[in-house]
């Protein structure tokens, strides 16, 4: 072998790994795009799906649906303690009904108004 054929098998070969590296590189990328393309668009799905309430006027099974840790005995007293005292004038207001505290009110920010 000479010099010259010597350094032309090099290239070759080193142009073969790199042609291998690309296509394996290309099948590994392509699924983790998708992967992380489909959850993108599962969390739009579930951001569009977010129904922002109004406590002033909904009924309890309406506010029990749409706000979350609250099941209809909160719905119900959020209904009642609006009957009792008027229009809810702030979200901290809310505080003052019973089984809702911050927590309730913090994981429910934007979903709903007053």
């Amino acid at each position: 072998m000479t010099k010259g054929s010597v350094s032309n098998c090099f290239v070759k070969t080193l142009l073969s790994v790199f042609a291998v590296t690309a296509i394996l590189l290309a099948g590994v990328a392509s699924p983790l795009t998708f992967a992380a393309d489909k959850k993108g668009a599962d969390t739009s799905a579930m951001q569009k799906s977010v129904t922002v309430i109004n406590l002033n006027k909904a009924d309890a099974e309406s506010i029990a649906a749409a706000l979350t840790g609250v099941g209809i005995k909160k719905a119900q007293a959020i209904v009642e303690y609006r009957k009792q005292k008027g229009r809810i004038a702030s979200a901290e207001q809310l505080l003052e009904v019973k089984g809702i505290g911050k927590a309730t009110l913090a994981k429910n920010k934007g979903r709903f108004t007053l």
